[in-house]
């Protein structure tokens, strides 16, 4: 009677060379896909949220919200699997969140949504295009501090800079810089000056209105394709607002806001500030959108750190002191001490007991396996990453 075992596990045990060979195409695949699996904290997680933005640079909250938030949530009103829509009204621009019902496509709502808003045809003449986008899954990285002894105009500036750095690194596409006095231009109006003039406060909003914000112009069809028209009227600073026409007299003189007013260019004095080490700082936040890799990220920034620690004024420090990637590198390190100690016991326990051949075979399973889940990993029908949660289950298993 012919008791010989089938199926694959038999089939390798008969044929070693194979059985080897497949060992060594699993080590070599494992270790290449450890290099490009992506690391994350957290796993990948999409969001169902819409976002919509209509920037309207000068307007009043509430000529935000009758000018544009409302009709923007009566276009919305026709469009099936929305759960809900959070409006915002602020000065200068006006934005909602939408939320879609697990049950409906989410690329076919969000091309509805940019429809609905490209098709409205009342809004103000000054705003700009409005954006409508999914929004996607961010994960931190990282904050940084930069501190010292300078005054807050050349802290913000000096930051300001870095952070224009920071975008331009290969890996970096999230970031925001925040912290320090919040920069105004105040306008103190001379109420004799106006009623000399004849004027009101709204005259003089209407005119530093009119006459401070970049405006589409229309588009020109010409032989090499459409040039777009704008006009570049924004001001920036103290002299250019003082430049502001407000009235042409019957005289012809042109009255500017300089004429009735002080314009302040400089920082607001708040209740809020920000310290780090003692002095005034900025902060900046990289993040990590859901198909990057945090440890890249980390290492392409920490290396940007200390160049520029090098170029930096005297007394000037710029310091991380949130690296998510402290806690991912942990956790893997903790994996791969326990693999190391879990294969040593494992050899030393079978080597006891059995031979050590058996017992080397054994103990090479652990690494072997571990690699063969990783040399999966970054396949796109599969799609994991490296994070706190998949780093548990390997450490679980090797408990086991």
């Amino acid at each position: 009677m012919d008791t010989k075992e089938t199926g694959i596990i038999a089939w390798f045990a008969r044929n070693s060379v194979a059985a080897n060979l497949l060992m060594f195409f699993i080590i070599i695949g494992g270790i290449f896909a450890s290099f490009i699996v992506r690391k994350q904290m957290f796993p990948l997680e999409e969001t169902n949220w819409i976002s919509v933005s209509v920037p309207y640079l000068g307007a009043a909250p509430q000529e935000v919200e009758e000018g544009i938030t409302v009709k923007i949530e009566e276009s919305l009103e026709s469009i099936q699997g929305l759960k809900r829509v959070i409006s915002y009204s602020n000065r200068n621009v006006a934005s909602a969140w939408i939320e879609v019902n697990n049950e409906f496509d989410m690329q076919e709502v969000l091309d509805e949504v940019k429809v609905q808003i490209d098709s409205i045809s009342s809004f103000p003449a000054g705003i700009e295009r409005p954006v409508v986008k999914r929004d996607k899954f961010r994960q931190e990285v990282m904050y940084i501090s930069l501190y010292g002894d300078l005054s807050p105009r050349q802290l913000k500036e000096l930051g300001r800079g870095i952070h224009d750095e920071l975008q331009q690194l290969s890996s970096v596409n999230i970031s925001d810089f925040y912290g320090g006095l919040a920069y105004e231009i105040a306008v103190e109006i001379d109420q004799n000056k106006l009623r000399e003039y004849q004027l009101s406060f709204r005259d003089v909003s209407n005119a530093i209105r009119a006459s401070s914000s970049n405006m589409s112009a229309g588009q020109i069809r010409a032989e090499n394709g459409v040039i777009s028209m704008r006009v570049e009227n924004q001001a920036y600073n103290q002299r250019e607002f003082e430049q502001i026409p407000v009235i042409t007299l019957s005289d012809g003189t042109i009255l500017l806001l300089g004429d009735l007013a002080t314009v302040n260019d400089g920082f607001v004095e708040g209740l809020r500030y920000a310290k780090f080490n003692g002095k005034n700082s900025v902060t900046f936040y990289i993040g990590a959108s859901t198909d990057q890799s945090m440890t890249k990220i980390a290492k392409q920034v920490r290396a940007y750190i200390d160049r520029k620690k090098t170029e930096l004024p005297q007394g000037v420090g710029l310091e991380p002191w949130v690296d998510m990637t402290f806690y991912l590198n942990g956790r893997l390190n903790m994996m791969l001490e326990n693999m190391v100690s879990g294969g040593i016991l494992v050899f030393l326990m079978l080597a006891l007991f059995l031979r050590l051949r058996l017992a080397f075979w054994v103990m090479m399973g652990l690494p072997v396996s571990f690699l063969g889940a990783l040399f999966f990993m970054p396949m796109e029908f599969i799609g994991q990453t490296i994070n706190v949660t998949s780093l548990f289950a390997f450490i679980l298993v090797l408990g086991v």
